[in-house]
C-alpha cells in the first residue's frame, strides 16, 4: 500500500471514529426537556410542618402537568401512634378550584416514623397546587407550590 492510500485510510478511520464518538455522546446526554423537568423538580423545596407532636416533611417528586402528582412524605413523632389513613386524610387543590383525592400511599401506618410516596391523579394546566393533610394529631397541615 502506498503512502497516499495509507494516509487516506487513516483519515477515513479517524473521521469514522469521531462520528461514532459524537453519536454515542449525543445519545447519552439528557434531552433539554429532561434537564428542564429535573431542574424544575429539584427547584421545588421540601416543606415541613412541625405543629403539634408530629413533624411532616413533604418533597414534591413530580408536579408535571399531564402526569401523576407525586410527593415524598415523612412523618415523625415520639409521643403519638401514627395510625392514620393518609389517602383518607389528604387532598390536593389546584388554582382552578379542583380538589383531588390521592390514588395511593405506599408508606403504611402505625408506629412513630412513616415514610412513603403519596400519589394523586394527573393535573392539567395549573399554576398552584396545595396539599392538605387533615387531622394529624388534631392539626390540619397545608403545603403549597407555585408550578413553573
Amino acid at each position: 500500500m502506498g503512502k497516499l492510500e495509507t494516509l487516506f485510510v487513516l483519515i477515513f478511520g479517524l473521521g469514522l471514529l469521531l462520528g461514532v464518538t459524537f453519536l454515542v455522546v449525543k445519545n447519552n446526554l439528557p434531552s433539554q426537556s429532561d434537564v428542564q423537568t429535573q431542574l424544575s423538580i429539584d427547584s421545588y423545596e421540601e416543606q415541613v410542618s412541625d405543629q403539634g407532636d408530629v413533624a411532616i416533611k413533604v418533597k414534591p417528586l413530580s408536579l408535571k402537568s399531564g402526569s401523576e402528582v407525586k410527593f415524598q412524605l415523612s412523618l415523625d413523632t415520639h409521643s403519638v401512634e401514627l395510625n392514620y389513613d393518609l389517602v383518607e386524610k389528604s387532598s390536593l387543590t389546584d388554582d382552578q378550584g379542583r380538589t383531588l383525592k390521592p390514588i395511593s400511599w405506599d408508606g403504611g401506618s402505625g408506629g412513630h416514623h412513616l415514610s412513603g410516596k403519596l400519589v394523586f391523579p394527573d393535573t392539567d394546566k395549573v399554576k398552584t397546587l396545595e396539599l392538605v393533610i387533615s387531622g394529624i394529631d388534631g392539626v390540619d397541615r397545608k403545603f403549597k407550590w407555585e408550578i413553573r
